[in-house]
């Protein structure tokens, strides 16, 4: 997920690893807590909704 800006905050321009949670929605990952384990896999999974997908 690339975050350009966020209203009345500093510009802060990158890239940020992120999960969608039942219950939570879209929750964005601190890069400090990564510490990456498994190869990322190529499966595509519907939202459930066509208009992001």
């Amino acid at each position: 997920m690339e975050i350009l800006k966020f209203r009345d905050t500093a510009h802060n321009k990158g890239e940020y690893p992120f999960t969608i949670m039942p219950q939570e929605g879209i929750v964005v990952i601190p890069v400090s807590a990564i510490e990456l384990k498994h190869n990322s896999s190529n499966i595509r999974v519907s939202s459930g909704n066509p208009m992001l997908d």
